[in-house]
């Protein structure tokens, strides 16, 4: 039986030995000349690779593993194009995709319903899902930004054990590398009011000989902490949690529509719009379901929701004084097609608010805070034989600081990070 560091030695060394090159692109719709966000970058016949971020910019290095090969840019409902990196200048190439059509009659052939087919293919997830354990090591980024600056900016990578779709037992991750940004920007939201308290504060303190205990009493803090963190992200696999509107009890909650069919990496899917006629789980929801009726699979799935804010922050929030106005939400989920399953591709997270503080004798104070999180697999290997150890697996409610367990001495320069032009990297 191979061990599991021998395994993961193997693949460090074949899939992410840095070679020093890489290939800068910008991502952009042919007609209309837009961005394109989130578009996947993969070198062709591989794991490998990166995906756009919101401005549809990329940065991919070149393993020597993939010196030569073609590269691979894909987005939903456009034609995928290939492009061999034989550049590496400063200047990034420009890559135009251009969106494809096709004909919702000769897609659908069988005379059913948008909740039919949901049906078929939530009833299908045993045979369309990997029947056996699979490992995976996954790119994680999260944003904390308050205004448009960063409050915040980690970067992880996974090491991720998934059981097969029929097995009870918990996906189980083991972080390998994990780095946060130093001297982020200070919260602006009420900083001058939460300044003075502090100051009286430490005076009393002063007065009692005590020290200062540090403390978050903006509200901001249980913000932070209900919305970041990867345990949301890491926890949107199908295979363990099905979203309520692909459960037929909830389907009356629901209204569902046949969309325009779109291809994506060369296979063509069948399109279902859905909005929530209420609140679901306090959220507002629509979005799209895209299939893939060749193996009646979920190839992605995009949704947006307005949610209600929780109630275990709502008094706390009411007793600082505060509102939330927009509060919204947008999840992706993308699947990849491989030797007859379907594995995550990546995963997407959004979430911004508006907290407002009402002065009745001064001008209100408004701040917006958004979370982005992006979860990118590198690298899959199919029967995982070893489960995670107990001791390395991470325990989401404990600082991700103490829990790196980095067995193959990964380095940073072996994975594709998330390009952000607006923040440079420590």
């Amino acid at each position: 039986m191979k061990k599991l560091t021998a395994l993961w030695t193997l693949v460090l060394f074949t899939l992410l030995e840095a070679n020093g090159q890489m290939v800068k692109g910008l991502v952009k719709d042919a007609e209309t000349r837009e961005p394109l966000p989130f578009a996947t970058i993969n070198f062709a016949g591989s794991y490998i690779g990166t995906v756009s971020n919101k401005d549809g910019y990329f940065e991919l290095n070149i393993p020597a593993s993939c010196v030569g090969k073609a590269v691979q840019i894909s987005y939903m409902g456009y034609a995928s194009v290939l492009i061999t990196p034989l550049s590496t200048d400063e200047e990034p190439k420009t890559i135009l995709l251009s969106p494809t059509t096709v004909t919702l009659a000769e897609l659908v052939f069988r005379p059913l319903s948008p909740e039919d087919y949901i049906r078929r293919v939530v009833k299908s997830m045993s045979k369309t899902l990997p029947k056996e354990p699979f490992y995976s090591m996954s790119y994680y980024r999260e944003k904390f930004l308050e205004n448009g600056g960063y409050l915040a900016f980690t970067e992880g990578v996974f090491k991720s054990y998934y059981t097969s779709y029929q097995d009870t037992i918990p996906n189980q991750y083991q972080l390998v590398l994990y780095e946060t940004a130093e001297n982020p920007q200070e919260v602006q939201f009420m900083k001058s009011t939460f300044d003075k308290k502090d100051d009286r504060r430490k005076r009393r303190a002063e007065k009692k000989g005590e020290e200062l205990e540090a403390g978050d009493e903006s509200g901001i803090g249980i913000i932070e902490g209900t919305f970041s963190g990867p345990d949301e992200i890491l926890s949107m696999d199908l295979s363990k949690k099905l979203e309520p509107f692909l459960d037929s009890a909830n389907f009356k909650k629901f209204k569902y529509q046949f969309d325009d069919p779109v291809t994506y990496q060369g296979r063509e899917l069948l399109v279902i719009s859905f909005q929530s006629r209420g609140i679901v789980d306090h959220l507002k929801t629509k979005g799209r379901i895209y299939i893939d009726l060749e193996s009646d699979a979920f190839a992605s799935i995009d949704y947006t929701g307005k949610f209600v804010i929780p109630f275990a922050i709502e008094p706390v929030l009411l007793a600082f004084g505060l509102t939330v106005s927009n509060p919204n939400i947008t999840k992706t989920l993308r699947y990849q097609y491989l030797n007859g399953a379907w594995y995550p591709e990546y995963f997407h997270i959004d979430v911004d608010l508006e907290l407002t503080k009402i002065h009745f004798f001064e001008k209100n104070e408004k701040s917006l805070f958004e979370i982005e999180q992006v979860l990118k697999v590198s690298d899959i290997r199919e029967n995982a034989e070893e489960q995670i150890p107990v001791s390395k697996r991470l325990d989401p409610k404990k600082n991700p600081e103490e829990q790196i367990f980095n067995d193959d001495n990964a380095r940073w320069a072996d994975f594709n990070r998330l390009a952000d032009e607006a923040f440079t990297r420590m």
